[in-house]
């Protein structure tokens, strides 16, 4: 918004007015301050009219409106003002952030269109007929395996192998394969091609 003086440069959302017009007088202490202090009190003259004309452009279209149609607000102050949007670049201190890549997961999950659903804590346990946490203290994977204390020996197994130790086993191989995986996903996502 530019006055009739030039060199003068609105920026009513953040309340701001750069004047660069040159001070016209001799740089003497006494009538600097003077002259500066003139300049500062009509650029502040300058911006408080310029408010008041927002103010006015908004009860003019207030007026327009018919009295019964007006929602009148009681908490406003009647020389409270919306601010206009800022107009001011301001810089980056930092770079803007790069997006991130995708993982394989999260590709496949948005072409399918998967969604994350938050999963409850609680579940049913039919083992003690009640509601056990999912994970922690007493949960149901501790109660299935406290429970899980005889197993059947199928045809063509080694009777003597420990069933146990060889879930164990399992357990400790997919977990590894579970780590190279996050270890690939997180070398493609810099760029790397892994075979």
């Amino acid at each position: 918004m530019e006055t009739g003086q030039t060199n003068l440069a609105f920026d009513l959302g953040i309340l701001t007015l750069s004047d660069s017009n040159p001070l016209k007088c001799d740089f003497t202490l006494p009538t600097f301050n003077k002259e500066l202090q003139t300049q500062a009190l009509e650029n502040i003259k300058r911006m408080v009219n310029s408010l008041y004309a927002l103010k006015l452009t908004k009860d003019q279209k207030l007026d327009d409106i018919p009295d019964e149609y007006q929602v009148i607000d009681f908490n406003q102050s009647q020389f409270e003002v919306t601010l206009p949007e800022i107009k001011t670049a301001f810089p980056r201190h930092k770079k803007i952030p790069e997006a991130k890549k995708l993982t394989k997961w999260e590709k496949y999950a948005q072409e399918k269109g998967y969604e994350n659903k938050k999963r409850s804590r609680m579940v049913f346990d039919e083992i003690t007929k009640s509601w056990v946490p999912r994970w922690g203290a007493g949960s149901i994977k501790k109660i299935q395996q406290e429970t899980d204390i005889i197993r059947v020996v199928k045809p063509g197994e080694d009777p003597n192998e420990d069933p146990f130790a060889k879930d164990a086993k399992k357990k400790k191989i997919a977990m590894e394969r579970q780590k190279i995986n996050e270890l690939k996903n997180k070398l493609e996502s810099k760029g790397f091609f892994i075979i």
